[in-house]
């Protein structure tokens, strides 16, 4: 294990007066301890009454010690570290994260959190007194889980860090939920956000030392908890268990859905991703940089990985964002994409089928149209419809208009059974008036509102093949589900 100046002084700070002139950005590239100068070697050596630790150009000043003292003092902190990081290392395979986190203590002498990607916690420092802390950090010891409004706080606070940086920071709050800031790392397991360390500064400022001991724990514990994503659903987040049909557990969805302030009988809709330039460039950087952009501008849509793929959720239609599909198209002028869009649907827990509309939809169109930039699922969705043999995925498919017509279990509308005449009479007004012995006018005012309704040009034929079909399909599916009572 390499150390670092400062990894050196955060293990003898807490155990002796020292001084220190180390660089901002030393690295961790010291192997050990000499007494004669060596590359990557801490150089003991004495200059007055003082010992001198040089590790590259960094030092730290001991005094009322001799050199050979010193000497044993830095060679037993890489012995230590040594040690820690087998330590760490068992306690992880083992899955005990507590250990980890009582085997630390002594490095960053500040309150450690490790927390799963609901916000669960897996582990938490026990040496500081709970007293001492804020009211969240008590929260989460009586109820394993964060408070939302310490959510909704960072939430608010927290921006994506730059490109060059893989750790977020926070700021103490004056409403005093959360006392003291810190910093925290990202877990992600296959580009799957999967839960998070945070570091708390109560004793003292966070230094380098510290960043680059959470970059070994971050490193340690991510393969552990992706080993663990199939046996345990509370490590993955929940809209992705959603999306591909996974064990979830309802209070989480919940708390998530409470979290992002959305509405789960609300409007959903996804769209999926593709960076052009992935294979080229080693899709798991550019996959990361275009998600940390995505998640910093569309604050109102969840970004989740899913290699090669970006998946951009929304508790809202996208097509009537103002500011989502500009957005991405001058993202596009940069990098490189595909994008397609799924229907929308009414219930979160519908949203599994949004993901196979959007897959189809880029497939498609990347055969058909490989320049085209945008691909809309209701373009496919004829072909989607008859080709699929699942019933509900086919209902899934017709279009959200015609489903916002159509009701189960009720008699259609007024507005519902107005287009259905409308269509087949061939579009004729006053044919359709003398079918449902109404006045042309009012024929004409309801068309009006249903094209208000399902945004499409009725003068298009595959529009109207698909609004027919949609009919026909949810007209079977209310057959069925009354004979089946």
């Amino acid at each position: 294990m390499k150390l670092s100046m400062w990894m050196i002084m955060n293990r003898l700070a807490p155990l002796m007066e020292i001084r220190s002139d180390i660089r901002w950005d030393a690295p961790p590239v010291l192997n050990s301890t000499r007494q004669v100068y060596a590359t990557n070697c801490v150089h003991i050596y004495k200059e007055g009454n003082t010992i001198v630790c040089d590790g590259e150009g960094d030092k730290i000043f001991l005094s009322d010690m001799t050199e050979q003292e010193a000497f044993e003092i830095i060679q037993g902190v890489f012995d230590y570290y040594q040690d820690w990081e087998e330590i760490v290392m068992n306690a992880v395979a083992d899955r005990n994260y507590q250990v980890l986190l009582n085997e630390s203590w002594r490095l960053f002498q500040n309150p450690l959190l490790i927390q799963d990607a609901n916000y669960r916690v897996l582990a938490m420092s026990r040496e500081v007194d709970p007293l001492e802390m804020d009211p969240e950090w008590q929260y989460l010891r009586q109820h394993g889980y964060a408070s939302l409004e310490s959510l909704m706080i960072l939430r608010n606070q927290i921006a994506p860090p730059p490109s060059d940086s893989d750790f977020y920071r926070f700021k103490p709050q004056a409403n005093q939920r959360l006392l003291y800031g810190g910093i925290f790392f990202p877990l992600n397991c296959h580009g799957i956000p999967s839960g998070r360390i945070t570091l708390f500064e109560k004793n003292r400022p966070v230094n380098p030392g510290d960043l680059q001991l959470l970059r070994i724990l971050t490193r340690h514990i991510e393969p552990t908890l992706a080993e663990s994503l199939p046996q345990n659903p509370q490590t993955e987040n929940v809209f992705y268990s959603l999306l591909f049909q996974k064990p979830y557990h309802p209070e989480e969805l919940q708390r998530q859905l409470s979290y992002q302030r959305w509405d789960p009988d609300g409007t959903w809709q996804l769209a999926v991703l593709l960076p052009l330039d992935a294979p080229r460039r080693g899709h798991n950087i550019s996959l990361q940089l275009l998600e940390s952009v995505l998640t910093r501008e569309l604050p109102d849509t969840m970004v989740l990985r899913h290699d090669p793929y970006l998946l951009l959720l929304a508790n809202h239609n996208l097509y009537e964002d103002s500011f989502f599909l500009p957005y991405l198209q001058e993202i596009a002028h940069s990098n490189p994409l595909h994008l397609a869009l799924s229907l929308t649907t009414r219930s979160v827990r519908q949203i599994s089928y949004l993901y196979a509309q959007a897959q189809e939809a880029l497939s498609t169109g990347m055969f058909r149209q490989p320049d085209q930039l945008i691909y809309h699922f209701q373009d496919y969705s004829i072909e989607y419809i008859l080709a699929n043999t699942d019933t509900t995925s086919r209902l899934h498919a017709c279009h959200p208009g015609v489903r916002s017509f159509f009701s189960e279990g009720k008699e259609p509308g007024e507005l519902y059974e107005t287009l259905k005449t409308y269509l087949d009479h061939d579009r004729s007004l006053q044919a359709t008036a003398s079918a449902l012995y109404t006045h042309r006018n009012t024929v004409l005012y309801r068309i009006r509102k249903c094209q208000e309704i399902l945004k499409d040009d009725l003068t298009n034929a595959y529009h109207r093949y698909y609004i027919r079909l949609s009919m026909h399909l949810l007209e079977q599916a209310r057959i069925r589900s009354l004979h089946a009572r």
